[in-house]
């Protein structure tokens, strides 16, 4: 609402000035405000606030001071709100119809005064909405000022560390040499560099005028190369015509050696037929020999007796060269099997001591093999075979082999004067109640301290169990390792130890997986095919 002149609002504002200051007490926060504050560089201060970050616009709006009285003073004039000159509410009573007669009586006769207090109301409102934002202004200034202020002693802090630091620099300094020297050091090393220098081009010269005589010197020795090169190419094409004439001759020889090599194995094939053919005329003519032997002894007049004894002999041994050659084309060669029987070594010489360097015995020596190794390894052996062939061949190596019944002999022989009783693949040829009495027989001869080595086909391959057992024809049946190690420690040795041997190569085995299957083929075909137990007499 505006004021009724331009003098009454000044001096209406300045009215209110007065009683604004007049009811401010003594350290009031607005009495900085009303005496006035550092005034100098606002502009400066104004601008340099306007180029402050978002954080210190939010600290000042923060810092901002808060003024109720005066804002309720500045909207006291609002229209919603009760006027100077208003009429009260009337309530519907008499009083109240009476009481509204008697104020509006009032109000008429006041009428001069009215406006002017609207008027004064109005100013001083309107002054109070001034104040406001010039207190707010005046707060917010003194707020930048104080952070002017701490910023400035920051600084001044920091320039007097660097003043210190600076001082302490020169003081560093003024102990350095002094500059002239530096100089005059400084020019000591630039002519001794220039020396350097002069010094360098002059071997660089040297060095380009060495290095333009080995050039002369390598395209001399280039162009000699080139002409020797040529001469070389020149041999050489030569000698390559010469070796193709030479590889012809030798793809012309190698033919000539095929036809030849093929040649002489229908040869050798047709001679190895021929030695089949002549070993069957001997076993024919043996047989003949036989009968012929028969029919004399019955012109003779042989006792019958005596002529079933030599004939029980005689026919117990017709087969003998036939197994001989059975060894040799199943058993395989003396040293491959020489060779398998090295793993029994280190056992029979740990019981050659123990049982004080007693000789050693081998049930069915065959060819002699095992005979031999222990021998050569300082162990007196002595084997007994069946088979004249085979014996008869051992006595010719020098072997200390007997010709008759391995159960015979046993019972030839005193308690305890053996070292080791050992039976490669001989008890599969006998039955149960044999086996057991040749397994007491070698608990009885060994020493304290002797061990047995029985070595058999092993049942758990199946090639062997189902095949390869049956090569031999006298084999009666194969015997588990389980029932076999049972068996020696029951009539009496110890420690029975089962040792698989002579498994099939790597190459038939399958790879390595965690598959049963795998394992179980790798095991149960192409695993061990023959073991041994070991035992000890305690």
């Amino acid at each position: 609402m505006p004021s009724t002149s331009n003098d009454n609002g000044r001096d209406l504002l300045d009215s209110a000035a007065r009683i604004f200051r007049g009811r401010i007490t003594p350290g009031s926060r607005y009495q900085t405000l009303l005496d006035g504050g550092p005034s100098a560089g606002l502009a400066d201060r104004d601008s340099m606030a306007q180029g402050s970050s978002e954080v210190d616009r939010t600290k000042q709006d923060s810092a901002r001071i808060s003024l109720p009285a005066t804002e309720r003073l500045s909207r006291s004039v609002e229209f919603n709100l009760p006027q100077i000159g208003d009429m009260p509410p009337e309530p519907p009573t008499l009083r109240g119809r009476m009481g509204a007669v008697l104020v509006g009586m009032v109000r008429r006769g006041l009428f001069w005064y009215t406006a002017q207090l609207k008027a004064f109301h109005v100013a001083v409102a309107d002054a109070a909405r001034e104040l406001a934002p010039a207190l707010q202004d005046l707060n917010a200034q003194q707020q930048r000022q104080r952070t002017l202020i701490g910023e400035g002693r920051e600084r001044i802090a920091e320039l007097e560390r660097r003043v210190e630091e600076n001082q302490a620099a020169l003081a560093a300094a003024a102990s350095q040499p002094s500059l002239q020297d530096q100089f005059r050091q400084l020019d000591q090393a630039v002519k001794s560099l220039q020396q350097k220098i002069d010094e360098t081009h002059t071997s660089l010269r040297q060095e380009q005028q060495r290095l333009g005589e080995v050039l002369v010197q390598y395209q001399q020795t280039q162009a000699s190369h080139r002409e020797e090169e040529s001469l070389q190419t020149s041999a050489l094409i030569a000698k390559l015509t010469q070796i193709d004439g030479s590889l012809a001759e030798v793809r012309q020889s190698k033919t000539t050696f095929e036809e030849g090599l093929a040649q002489s194995l229908r040869a050798e094939f047709k001679e190895i037929r021929q030695q089949v053919h002549e070993a069957r005329t001997h076993l024919l003519r043996q047989e003949l020999r036989l009968k012929m032997l028969v029919r004399e002894l019955r012109k003779r007049a042989v006792p019958p007796g005596d002529v079933a004894a030599v004939l029980t002999n005689e026919v117990a041994h017709i087969h003998d060269p036939l197994f001989v050659d059975h060894a040799a084309s199943f058993r395989g060669s003396r040293a491959d099997i020489k060779k398998r029987l090295t793993v029994y070594l280190p056992y029979v010489q740990e019981a050659f001591a123990a049982a004080m360097r007693s000789p050693a015995l081998d049930l069915a020596c065959g060819r002699g093999e095992w005979m031999e190794l222990i021998t050569e390894a300082g162990i007196p052996a002595q084997g007994i075979d069946a088979n004249r062939e085979l014996v008869s061949a051992g006595r010719d190596l020098g072997l200390d082999m007997i010709q008759g019944d391995i159960f015979e002999f046993l019972e030839t022989l005193p308690d305890e004067s053996r070292s080791m009783v050992t039976a490669f693949h001989i008890l599969e040829h006998i039955r149960f109640p044999d086996m057991v009495y040749l397994i007491d027989q070698a608990v009885r001869i060994l020493k304290p301290g002797g061990i047995v080595i029985f070595e058999t086909p092993n049942p758990k391959n199946l090639f062997v169990s189902s095949n390869n057992f049956y090569l031999d024809p006298t084999h009666l049946h194969p015997i588990p390792s389980e029932f076999l190690a049972f068996l020696v420690e029951a009539r009496g040795l110890c420690d029975p130890k089962v040792l698989p041997l002579s498994p099939y190569p790597d190459y038939f085995h399958l790879p390595e997986s965690d598959c049963p299957a795998v394992k179980f083929i790798n095991d149960h075909f192409y695993g061990s095919q023959d073991y041994a137990v070991v035992a000890t007499k305690s």
